[in-house]
């Protein structure tokens, strides 16, 4: 019934799409437009509304098409097309109309896209966060997208896409912890992701994880055998484990020592540094407590010298090994 009422509708409407060769015109060029050479150069039969984009479960951008010239343009309200105003867009139609006869000129989506646009009405509210995201990141509104997307999957914890596109962003952007979280959470909701497991390899690769990249590449590839990126990605992790193994082959087992005690060292100022923070948020909850600190403070700065003296060690070794190189 839904569709029998918009095939009478968009039969006894009488459609006009109208394009030019350029985009949008601006307000001003429009009222200077003179009215003894306006004329439309397009056939309005070529033209079409192709889909209605929405900002915050309001129709916003229109996209309309010129079937002969192939070319597609986005309008808001208020844009110009030649001599006619976008006046209003809904979720199936926008209308134009004519600054100087006031004669309106009503574009339809096409009679096969309006049973889609219908069931997209019935979004819950997820849904709608996520299509809100995807146009703020079209604009480059990155911190809000995101902010959208935390939203969505607030609201429904297992929305996939919303999910994916989450942590794309994260990746995008370098914080990879955050992104491998979240590829992690999609492929335990669907193992056979075969381009989150890319992903997953790719911020593995990148942190030098190697032998974890292959594996996931691996995996991928089980799902997809001629998944082109995992099949690239794999050669190069490859060709980066062999040019390691020679590298190490090279090192003589004094250089290999040494490494291994800088790398010693480096863990003993952290282990410092953590335990000197500690004794700090001690020193904190004793005072709330009203106690003495005595003890505690000659604590602290018994680890404040070990670190320094540490630091100070572990500075001259990267010192020494620098020279050495040179």
């Amino acid at each position: 019934m839904f569709r029998n009422f918009f095939i009478i509708l968009s039969s006894a409407i009488l459609v006009f799409c109208v394009l030019t060769l350029s985009g949008p015109a601006s307000p001003a060029e429009a009222a200077g437009y003179n009215h003894l050479e306006r004329r439309l150069d397009f056939d309005p039969a070529d033209l079409s509304l192709q889909r209605v984009e929405k900002v915050n479960g309001k129709p916003f951008i229109a996209e309309i098409l010129n079937l002969h010239t192939g070319e597609k343009y986005e309008y808001s309200v208020g844009d110009f097309i030649g001599p006619l105003e976008v006046r209003a867009i809904t979720d199936v139609q926008a209308i134009l109309r004519d600054r100087l006869s006031r004669k309106d000129y009503v574009l339809v989506v096409p009679i096969d896209k309006i049973e889609r646009i219908a069931e997209k009405n019935y979004k819950d509210d997820s849904e709608i966060c996520y299509d809100t995201a995807v146009l703020l990141y079209k604009t480059g509104d990155v911190k809000s997208s995101v902010n959208e997307l935390l939203k969505a999957v607030e609201k429904r914890p297992q929305y996939e896409d919303a999910l994916f596109l989450l942590a794309y962003i994260y990746h995008e952007n370098k914080n990879y912890k955050e992104a491998y979280d979240y590829y992690l959470q999609i492929v335990r909701l669907n193992p056979r992701n075969y381009k989150c497991m890319y992903n997953m390899a790719e911020i593995l690769a990148s942190n030098g994880k190697l032998d974890e990249a292959v594996f996931m590449l691996n995996k991928s590839l089980e799902i997809k055998h001629d998944y082109k990126n995992a099949l690239d990605l794999l050669d190069r992790v490859h060709e980066e484990i062999d040019t390691q193994k020679k590298r190490e082959k090279t090192l003589s087992e004094s250089e290999l020592k040494k490494r291994q005690k800088i790398e010693d060292q480096k863990n003993v100022v952290a282990q410092y540094a953590e335990n000197i923070k500690k004794a700090e948020a001690e020193i904190a909850e004793t005072k709330k407590a009203h106690k003495k600190t005595t003890d505690l403070e000659k604590e602290l700065s018994r680890l404040r010298m070990l670190y320094d003296n540490n630091a100070k060690l572990l500075e001259d070794m990267l010192r020494e090994q620098t020279t050495e190189k040179y």
